[in-house]
């Protein structure tokens, strides 16, 4: 059984959208995993083609699509109640789960 808290509330499912954190940037991806406990996923990558006309802005839209060649990242339940990157450390290193979403900070 999952126990749900107020950091993760959300429990993992096969097909779910999911969002790979790094620092300022997000990447969009599909959870295409996850063991019967919960505390292991596996997502891919998705791509993301941007629909705004905006340029370097801050505000961006995006379509998504599977991307059956995309990079899977792998990530564990951790005790914070945060799916962290195995192998990653930092605030940088999560996987939101439930949010399929695409973000490129302009400003680095």
């Amino acid at each position: 059984m999952i126990t749900t808290n107020t950091t993760n509330p959300t429990i993992p499912v096969v097909g779910m959208g999911a969002t790979i954190n790094f620092h300022s940037d997000s990447k969009a991806a599909t959870i295409i995993q996850v063991t019967n406990n919960g505390k292991r996923i596996v997502c891919r990558q998705d791509t993301a083609i941007r629909i705004d006309q905006n340029g370097m802005s801050e505000s961006q839209s995006y379509n998504y699509e599977a991307d059956p060649e995309g990079s899977i990242y792998i990530a564990t339940l951790r005790k914070d109640g945060r799916y962290r990157r195995v192998g990653s450390t930092g605030s940088g290193s999560t996987i939101t789960v439930g949010i399929r979403r695409e973000y490129y900070d302009y400003s680095f």
